[in-house]
């Protein structure tokens, strides 16, 4: 995904009243923004509808003062009609306007309106908990045609009994006739605020639970019509809710909601549009619709951009007629999915939004096939590079797994065979013989040479074994003299065997200890690089100036429609020029704290057009001291941002600037900020970010990383916690993400050896001391069956002194007095074996001796007989 693609969506106004809702897919300002680039090729294209075919068909609906990214429906009163009901309970606005005890709900404040409700928190008083109410507003509750459609969007969400789907509680009138339902609180921010921030797998993972609740909602009947991020709710605990179903519609004649009929197809979301929406076909929306809303999600996950992203609502609307998408490099199986599922032809996209979740769970398959061959083949090439008989197993498994997972994985089967062969020369070059021959199979052909190799050499080497045998039989009888030699031998083979024991502690030990004092090293050096980078101005511009460039590139979108107004003689230039600064005035993104401003090209000293934080300077001319706080030479901020787009019509300008906070405006910091000129107006439009905030982002992202991070086949991991006295915080944790936040003063924590003092006191005590250092510990230790007892466990800790976090990871030790109990047994065999063999040498030798002397007796008898 692109990064001007992902900040774009961001951007929304946050007066309701004075600007249309602005959906992060209004995207007006790149040429190639609105150019349309066709389906796949068997993908049929609707070409024969015009612009202008689409401003009829949409005729009365007011797409002048909407945006891509906005739903809009035109209004049909006669296909509506729904039931009254009666008043079920009271809801008044504060407790002390409450006239009897009956009251249920006390309205607390307005969270969100629309163009027909309005939603408020509220309380509900029987049983004490906080909801959310939506209400008709006032205009509208004596209109038949808003209280039917109001009562079917009710029924149809509360018909929808899903854990993907907002449950509704309650539905009826206040004494007033307002209607209302009641509904669950969902504390959580909309996917269009988080989805640039996600992982492709955790959009992936939110996509499926959507497609989860559509189905769901198919199987009762009802279309939605109007799926987009911006109508999906995250919850602060997992939770994926999808809202807003006031332009669902019933495909069945048992569906709750309105029948579709050709005046009630016309609505939906143009940046995603089917192109039987757009066309207003009631007989040909349907099941595939939605299934083409889940492919345009899709295609803006893997491109950045709605599929029908155009600078005006019309232009939008052609394109998801024509079924047109903006231009696109991005390919591969999940476009694929994306393609199919928006294909042209309704009967040419999935049957089902279960089909397509089908699809999505066989790529994530592939998708795992693939990252086990990726890091097999990093593997293959560290054994090749190192000799390393561990770095080919471990390469031989993965590949073996990833065509286990995946057949058709030509890559695994390739590299495979690959490893296997590069494994048996490995093990030939070492003399391995029986290893390289197992590996080596007479199914491939490529092996079938080395094979050859390999047993020739086998059986030269057992010709050169048989005759070593007998050099060593005849050896044997030779050694009678060194066994006076070997005896003494047995004395020092028992002191030593005790020597090389302690030795052999030790140094695994050693071995030990540099693997976690590299392992927290490499992770010290991924904080300490995030944060290092996030000062630097270089850094920045990469890192923050394509989304700043991205909201800059929105408002030129907002002044380039009103200037068009101003030529095709809509509007004045000064009614043109208002109402363009009021729009930008309004647009917010990094929930509220980011924001645009205005000032012209005036010389000496420009002036401020619009600025939304201190509206007191707008009109005047910018030649305060103060402002001379740019490029780190005391230059005028606002000079700077005039000679920027006098040399290349934009750029980027540092300087200090006070921060906006809940306590009020801070002190000066730095800042980072992008401006563009609109030539026709003369009017520079900029944006900024602030290079704390960029800090608060390195530690975020270090946070991130380090928890990602894994060692020892992913068994080892790294944790952060503070230098709090007298009980240290838990900063990061991977594997207990819920001690993060809280004091590590647990009385299980009192396990260092020796002492039985606080683990993580002795860390941080650790860190004061020297900076860094090893602590030991009695830690519990997993087992295929669950918790084990208590194990030994080494752990190496490092301060980050600018942070005041203390990094570390650790490892179980009980291996290590295991390998030594198992060596100390193999000695105490093998020093057996060297007795008992120095006893039969010594008896052979003496029945040898025995026997020459009794044959040497023999033979001097004999002489003397004669």
């Amino acid at each position: 995904m692109t990064e001007s693609g992902r900040q774009r969506r961001a951007l929304q106004p946050t007066d309701a009243e004075d600007t249309p809702k602005q959906a992060s897919h209004d995207l007006q300002s790149q040429p190639t923004l609105a150019s349309v680039e066709s389906a796949p090729p068997e993908d049929t294209r609707y070409d024969d509808v015009t612009v202008a075919d689409v401003e009829q068909i949409w005729s009365g609906a007011d797409l002048a003062t909407m945006v891509p990214g906005m739903t809009i429906r035109k209004e049909v009163k006669a296909m509506l009609s729904a039931p009254d009901v009666h008043p079920r309970c009271q809801v008044v606005r504060h407790q002390e306007d409450a006239k009897t005890e009956a009251t249920d709900y006390e309205l607390l404040e307005v969270v969100g309106e629309g163009g027909m409700g309005v939603v408020y928190l509220a309380r509900q008083a029987c049983i004490d908990r906080t909801i959310a109410i939506k209400m008709i507003r006032g205009g509208r509750k004596a209109d038949p045609h808003s209280r039917a459609k109001f009562l079917a969007e009710a029924v149809v969400t509360g018909d929808l009994d899903h854990p993907n789907i907002v449950p509704v509680h309650e539905l009826g009138t206040n004494e007033e006739g307002h209607l209302f339902y009641a509904m669950k609180h969902v504390q959580g921010v909309a996917w269009l605020k988080r989805i640039q921030e996600m992982s492709l797998a955790e959009n992936l993972e939110v996509l499926m639970r959507v497609a989860d609740a559509v189905a769901f909602s198919h199987a009762r009947g009802v279309i939605h019509r109007d799926l987009k991020p911006e109508n999906v709710m995250l919850g602060d605990y997992g939770e994926v809710l999808v809202m807003d179903w006031g332009l669902a519609a019933s495909v069945t004649a048992e569906g709750k909601a309105n029948r579709l009929t050709h005046g009630a197809a016309l609505g939906g979301t143009p940046a995603y549009m089917a192109p039987e929406m757009a066309r207003g076909d009631a007989d040909a929306i349907g099941i595939a619709s939605d299934v083409y809303l889940l492919g345009a999600i899709l295609f803006e996950i893997l491109t950045g951009e709605c599929p029908h992203s155009a600078p005006s609502v019309t232009q939008a609307l052609h394109m998801a007629a024509c079924n047109g998408t903006v231009l696109t490099e991005v390919t591969g199986e999940l476009m694929d999915i994306a393609r199919k599922a928006m294909a042209s032809r309704p009967s040419d996209r999935y049957a089902s939004v279960k089909a397509m979740q089908q699809a999505l769970q066989l790529y994530r398959n592939h998708a795992e096939s693939i990252d086990l061959a990726e890091r097999a083949a990093a593997d293959l090439q560290l054994a090749r590079d190192q000799g390393d008989y561990q770095a080919y197993a471990r390469a031989l498994f993965g590949f073996q797994e990833a065509v286990q997972m995946w057949p058709e994985n030509l890559t695994a089967k390739s590299g495979a065979t690959h490893a296997t062969y590069d494994y048996a020369q490995c093990a030939r070059g070492r003399g391995d013989l029986d290893l390289a021959l197992s590996l080596l199979t007479e199914e491939i052909p490529s092996h079938q040479d080395l094979r050859r190799k390999v047993r020739a050499e086998l059986d030269q080497r057992r010709n050169h074994e048989q005759r070593l045998w007998s050099m060593k039989l005849a050896a044997r009888v030779l050694a009678a003299g060194v066994i006076g030699i070997l005896a003494f031998s047995v004395y020092r083979i028992r002191s030593q065997s005790r020597d090389d024991l302690a030795r052999y502690e030790q140094e695994t030990m050693a071995k030990v200890q540099r693997h976690l004092r590299a392992s927290v090293d490499l992770a010290y050096g991924v904080v300490e690089t995030n944060l290092g980078q996030a000062s630097q101005r270089e850094y920045l511009k990469e890192r923050y100036g394509p989304r700043l460039k991205g909201i800059v590139e929105v408002a030129m979108g907002m002044l380039s429609q009103q200037e068009e107004a101003v030529k095709a003689g809509r509007l004045s230039l000064e009614t043109a020029q208002q109402k363009a600064s009021a729009q930008i005035r309004a647009i917010r993104y990094d929930q509220g704290a980011g924001y645009l401003w205005i000032n012209d090209m005036g010389t000496p000293f420009p002036k401020m057009v619009m600025h939304p934080i201190r509206p007191a300077l707008n009109g005047q001319v910018l030649d305060a001291p103060r402002f001379n706080c740019a490029l780190g030479r005391k230059t005028n901020l606002f000079v700077a941002f005039r000679e920027a787009c006098n040399t290349s019509g934009e750029g980027y300008v540092d300087y200090l600037w006070p921060k906006p906070s809940a306590e009020g405006m801070r002190q000066d910091v730095p800042k980072l900020s992008y401006v563009q000129c609109f030539k026709p107006w003369g009017w520079v439009v900029g944006t900024g970010v602030y290079v704390d905030d960029a800090r608060e982002d390195a530690i975020a992202k270090s946070k991130a990383d380090l928890r990602a991070m894994r060692f020892d086949k992913g068994q080892g991991y790294f944790w952060i916690n503070d230098m709090n006295t007298p009980y240290p915080k838990m900063v990061m944790h991977p594997i207990l993400p819920a001690l993060e936040g809280s004091a590590l003063d647990a009385a299980k924590y009192n396990c260092v050896e020796k002492t039985g003092e606080n683990l993580f006191v002795a860390m941080v005590q650790t860190c004061r001391k020297q900076g860094d250092g090893f602590v030991s510990y009695k830690w519990p230790k997993p087992s295929p069956t669950g918790l084990k007892p208590e194990a030994p466990k080494l752990s190496y800790v490092r301060l980050y002194k600018p942070l005041g976090w203390v990094i570390g990871c650790g490892t179980y030790t009980d291996d290590v007095a295991d390998e030594v109990a198992r060596r100390t047994v193999l000695m105490e065999r093998q020093r057996d074996r060297l007795l008992w063999s120095l006893a039969g040498a010594v008896g052979v030798i003496g029945a040898g001796a025995v026997l020459v002397l009794l044959v040497a007796g023999r033979g001097r008898k004999g002489t003397e007989g004669q």
